[in-house]
């Protein structure tokens, strides 16, 4: 009996463990409980003194009762943005000489307005007149060659159907004929070459314009590539301005732009002739070339400005 007691009081004692657990466990419960109710609580504003509860204070009306009002409105207002250019000529020329001459005679200066074939410089002809003196006398060899040989053409051409002189003779009396001929036609075309190197000694006005710049003097030695002289069509000038890539979508062919010259100190409008379609990628910027409608006296290394404008929504608030 006594051995089967202390062989049953270990399971008994074994409970107790379990127990304690669960009151352990019950206790964290109940301790995080408390502190979740006691933090939204706090959030609540419950432990707070002197906090205004929303929807609680009125808010305090003030009158307009003697201020003063003004209307508004919206509008659309032009937004002006300034680009830098030059006035440049539409067609500018560099006359340069056909022929390899002394200048005898300079005929222009700097700033003078020229007509159409006008004369600017005569050049030495004493060589190109040689040159066409020659090749008269050529061609007038070539007439009396071929004269002779259609005088033997016409000779043995009744002998050879006669069979008085042999194929090979008459042969050579067509040949001959030929020969001049062709010599001939090569010494006219030579004479016509000369003479049309003798016009050159002339140098004319190709448009009517102005005069920019005089290259050479007199005694000077001008030839092909070597420009005498620089001008430029008189009434056909335009701006050229380098406007920001960024502008590009407010301006458009035919377009009217206002512009300010400054050297004339007055305001102009053109419009819009031509855009490169390309931009510089140092700058950034689009070359735009403007027509001016009215006469400038100068082009070229006075710096203009150039007005581009876009259109921008605003609020506007009429004066009282």
């Amino acid at each position: 009996m006594t051995s089967e007691v202390k062989s049953q009081a270990p399971p008994a004692q074994a409970a107790k463990p379990p127990r304690r657990k669960r009151l352990s466990t019950l206790l964290r419960v109940a301790l995080s409980v408390a502190t979740i109710v006691i933090l939204m609580l706090w959030i609540l504003g419950t432990f707070r003194h002197g906090v205004i509860q929303a929807d609680k204070e009125p808010v305090p009306v003030e009158s307009a009762a003697g201020l003063t009002t003004q209307k508004i409105a919206m509008q659309t207002i032009p937004s002006v943005t300034e680009a830098v250019g030059t006035v440049q000529a539409e067609q500018v020329a560099a006359v340069t000489s056909r022929v390899v001459a002394n200048i005898v005679e300079m005929r222009v200066s700097a700033g003078q307005r020229v007509s159409n074939g006008e004369t600017l410089a005569v050049l030495d002809d004493r060589d190109l007149r040689h040159r066409v003196e020659q090749a008269q006398d050529g061609v007038r060899s070539a007439e009396a060659t071929l004269a002779q040989a259609q005088s033997d053409y016409k000779r043995d051409k009744p002998l050879f159907d006669q069979q008085v002189i042999t194929p090979y003779d008459f042969e050579h009396t067509q040949t001959n004929l030929k020969t001049a001929e062709a010599n001939l036609h090569r010494l006219q075309q030579a004479e016509r070459e000369a003479e049309v190197n003798l016009s050159y000694a002339v140098i004319h006005s190709p448009f009517t314009g102005v005069v920019v710049d005089k290259l050479a003097n007199l005694g000077d030695l001008a030839a092909p590539g070597k420009p005498l002289l620089t001008m430029y069509e008189q009434g056909r000038l335009w701006l050229e301005a380098n406007v920001p890539e960024d502008l590009m979508d407010h301006i458009r062919l035919n377009e009217l732009l206002t512009f300010r010259i400054d050297a004339l100190s007055r305001e102009m409008q053109g419009r819009v002739a031509e855009i490169v379609p390309s931009s510089d990628p140092s700058s950034r910027t689009v070359v735009v070339r403007v027509h001016l409608s009215t006469h400038v006296r100068n082009y070229g290394d006075v710096f203009r400005q150039a007005a581009t404008a876009s259109r921008l929504p605003a609020i506007l608030v009429s004066r009282a």
